[in-house]
């Protein structure tokens, strides 16, 4: 998946209108966790967004000014995120228009690309196969699940919470590595999600 940046000199705020309002979600319905990357402008969390128990990544902004430039920049990035629907560029779940003003992605498990291809010890994820010999009564399922709701209070514990993997997250990957085929059809997606940005007028400028 591409994370989209735009070139913000390019892009007027009515570039193919979207109605933003559709993804506004209220700062009360965010679970946040740990901090996963920081910048400028604020700080990214790993959450979950409760109504659909969804993991996420949590862009919260530092403290917000009454500088209009800070706030044209935030309107920027929503309508751009709004706009860049494609299944491969990372899928914009909402935002919040009070403080703590937050831009919401999907969490995109795995890493980073440069990672796998070039580090031997990031663990990539694998099919799980469940044992054909393994049989379990609707009995046990019960109890085991009941076991669970009781341990289990924070969604962001939950093994449950729904989460996007790359397509072939789920072929097995011997010894960390990318086979020549899985390559290719990553290579094919981000080409085809940076096409799709040109064909919006939007640019990708921090494509690693």
């Amino acid at each position: 998946m591409i994370e989209v940046e735009s070139n913000q000199s390019m892009i007027p705020l009515d570039t193919e209108a979207q109605d933003i309002n559709i993804y506004l979600i209220q700062a009360k319905d965010l679970q946040f966790g740990k901090v996963i990357g920081s910048g400028g402008y604020g700080e990214v969390f790993l959450g979950c967004y409760l109504p659909t128990n969804t993991k996420v990544a949590i862009k919260r902004l530092f403290e917000m000014n009454e500088s209009e430039r800070i706030k044209q920049l935030f309107l920027r990035e929503i309508h751009t995120l709004a706009l860049a629907k494609n299944q491969f560029l990372l899928p914009f779940v909402g935002y919040t228009n009070t403080p703590p003003y937050c831009i919401i992605t999907k969490y995109m498990n795995n890493g980073s690309l440069y990672d796998i291809l070039h580090n031997t010890n990031v663990p990539v994820h694998k099919k799980t196969k469940r044992s054909a010999s393994v049989k379990h009564s609707s009995k046990s399922q019960k109890q085991s699940k009941s076991r669970s709701r009781s341990k289990n209070t924070n969604p962001l514990d939950q093994s449950n919470i729904q989460s996007d993997t790359s397509p072939n997250s789920n072929e097995d990957i011997p010894s960390n590595k990318l086979t020549p085929a899985q390559k290719t059809l990553i290579a094919y997606g981000i080409s085809t999600g940076m096409q799709f940005l040109h064909s919006k007028n939007l640019i990708h400028r921090d494509l690693k």
